[in-house]
């Protein structure tokens, strides 16, 4: 995943990217901030289709970018908030279908796409991988699209559409591995940060994965840093352990924002529900996902993270094939899943935690305004005295 943004000059080199090899990219959201910060500290206001477009392609010419995709591996994506348009935004934002036709431009979408046609930019590609003639896998790309229909009052990330969509996609092979990405972080409904997945759309989506009885990763960006989280108990649901791969940003972390106390904030904001500390890497990354079938299909995952060097930082290795065999002879427990000791912990303290971040952000706004209250006065002040 890669988050591109002029503010900030250090980068992920392109060479290192380059240097993978990867046949394919994925972008996981906010390849470029197309909105204009206000004088308010991180706040955003939507700045045309005009300037919207061409930010985006100033992610496309960087110079960095051009040398990770030289050889040409295939270029697929998603959006979120700030390559969307609105921070926050959701299914009301007022240019979702101009900027749909915009963002599938920057990717190089064809023109007879169905990811143009549709309500959207939400699509599954199935990628198989061969070994040798006999001997064939399935991976399933599920690109979700948690921006054009969310609609955070009703707490429903997707839309009725999609949902169905994803379900009658899932459902047509149960014995293939789901890789299914995000622009919003899904499991970790825990956080203070709240432009996440709601609890209401992520039981949705557990609800899927436990009917069709299929073996799923998720996958994620947005965070400013990279992680791996698992879901507490989701063996108990799922009949395996639910991971989460996030790998953000290329062009600027937790760090950059709060340079000397970023590592003991993101403890507060980040808790350790879903993963531990050592689990998370804070500074500038990328991800590479690696599929290995041998010549008699067994089929493995080997998931990283890799700094700017492109040195692999944080890794799991997953037996994909074990997990689906499994499968086949596993009943849900949502009872059992329900009554998690981990989950049912953060879901009694979550309402203080929201609690908390609401007086946080009205104080910050608060403060905000008086210093440029003060600033004001202060040059009407200089202004009066010179005249």
């Amino acid at each position: 995943q890669m988050c591109i943004r002029d503010r900030y000059q250090r980068r992920v080199h392109g060479q290192a990217i380059h240097e993978k090899r990867p046949d394919m990219w994925i972008w996981l959201g906010d390849a470029a901030y197309v909105e204009n910060m206000t004088i308010f500290y991180y706040t955003f206001v939507f700045p045309g289709l005009d300037l919207a477009r061409d930010r985006l392609q100033q992610t496309k010419d960087d110079p960095d970018y051009q040398t990770m995709v030289k050889g040409g591996p295939h270029i697929l994506g998603i959006w979120d908030n700030h390559d969307y348009g609105q921070d926050f935004g959701g299914k009301d934002f007022p240019f979702k279908t101009e900027m749909q036709s915009i963002f599938l431009d920057f990717i190089d979408e064809p023109i007879d796409s169905p990811r143009r046609k549709r309500k959207g930019i939400y699509e599954h590609y199935i990628i198989n991988v061969t070994p040798k003639p006999d001997v064939s896998f399935n991976v399933h790309l599920i690109l979700l699209d948690v921006r054009f229909h969310r609609d955070s009052i009703q707490n429903d990330i997707l839309g009725q559409e999609q949902w169905e969509w994803l379900q009658a996609e899932i459902s047509k092979d149960k014995q293939g591995l789901y890789l299914i990405a995000s622009g919003s972080q899904i499991i970790s409904i825990d956080r203070i940060i709240h432009d996440i997945w709601d609890e209401n759309s992520l039981n949705r989506l557990l609800n899927i994965l436990a009917s069709e009885n299929v073996y799923a990763v998720l996958l994620s960006g947005d965070v400013h840093l990279g992680e791996f989280m698992s879901l507490p108990c989701s063996e108990n649901y799922l009949g395996y352990e639910l991971i989460e791969f996030t790998s953000s940003g290329l062009g600027h972390t937790s760090i950059d924002h709060f340079p000397f106390v970023g590592e003991e904030l993101d403890k507060i904001l980040f808790p350790s529900t879903y993963n531990k500390d050592e689990d998370r890497f804070r500074k500038r990354n990328f991800g590479l996902i690696d599929f290995i079938v041998d010549t008699q299909g067994s089929t493995s995952l080997h998931l990283s993270l890799h700094d700017e060097q492109g040195n692999e930082v944080r890794m799991r290795n997953i037996d994909v094939t074990s997990h689906i065999r499994k499968l086949r002879a596993f009943t849900p427990d949502e009872q059992a899943f329900n009554n998690c000791p981990a989950l049912k912990l953060h879901k009694d303290d979550r309402f203080l935690l929201h609690v908390l971040m609401y007086f946080s952000k009205l104080l910050f706004f608060l403060l905000c305004s008086i210093i440029l209250s003060s600033n004001t006065i202060l040059l009407i002040s200089n202004l009066a005295k010179r005249h």
